[in-house]
């Protein structure tokens, strides 16, 4: 779905900011979400994103894109389930998994406000289409899934979109709008991370996919027939719906 574009005065109209809280400007590009909006704030002498949350009538095309989704995919149809999370949620599962040591952006609740770290990087999605694309980036992304999944946390939502490559080539999740629950919300959320890591300019990237996936099928630590039914969807889904397959052809940078 295309992203609002929307100037920074309209995004924080009626906002009260914390003293010594001041807006950034244009001097880093943010891509806008269709759950939450991001602001790009300054207080005391760092760099941060201001998470505000959407109206009702806002979310609800998106929330209709979604159910249509899950259910062309099949993972309704085998008992699974998803939800929203609210801002204070999301805040509380990002601890959640930092207790964990899992790879996360930080996000923090401030005067009732949500706001997060700033974390330079790029978006993997993108980093994928670039020829010189390192395989073991887009590996490390799938391990960093399996390892929630080891530790009891279904992330949610993992396409690679939602996923920053830093600059020394670790993965950063991020995101965490939609929880994802029921019997085979491990292995919709796997085929979904196989699915669009699989998406590379480097074809050598789809290929150690491949293997990789073959390699975990082996051990038994999820269900393989599912996970193989949840990527044929995704295909067919996917070419009836090509704009999925990179959404975000964007750059976070900074300092």
């Amino acid at each position: 779905m295309a992203r609002a574009e929307l100037e920074l005065p309209d995004l924080t109209r009626g906002l009260k900011l914390p003293e010594g809280m001041e807006l950034a400007g244009d001097e880093v590009v943010i891509p806008q979400g269709n759950l939450n909006r991001m602001v790009p704030v300054h207080y005391k002498n760092r760099f941060y994103l201001l998470r505000l949350p959407m109206t009702a009538e806002e979310v609800r095309p998106t929330h209709e894109v979604i159910a249509t989704e899950y259910e062309a995919l099949g993972f309704t149809g085998l008992g699974g389930g998803y939800g929203f999370r609210t801002l204070t949620e999301q805040v509380e599962f990002v601890q959640k998994c930092q207790a964990l040591g899992l790879g996360v952006g930080g996000l923090e609740r401030w005067d009732g406000l949500t706001i997060a770290r700033y974390q330079p990087g790029m978006r993997l999605s993108h980093y994928n289409r670039m020829a010189e694309a390192d395989v073991g980036v887009t590996l490390r992304f799938l391990d960093t899934v399996v390892s929630a999944h080891q530790q009891g946390v279904v992330l949610g939502d993992r396409w690679t979109p939602n996923a920053l490559v830093t600059p020394i080539g670790d993965i950063v999740h991020i995101d965490f709008d939609i929880a994802l629950s029921g019997p085979v919300a491990r292995e919709f959320e796997l085929s979904q991370a196989i699915f669009y890591g699989s998406q590379s300019t480097n074809l050598v990237v789809a290929k150690a996919v491949a293997l990789w996936w073959q390699a975990m099928s082996g051990f038994g630590k999820y269900d393989g027939d599912v996970v193989e039914y949840f990527l044929k969807n995704h295909q067919t889904y996917n070419e009836s719906h090509p704009d999925m397959a990179n959404p975000y052809p964007m750059i976070i940078e900074g300092d």
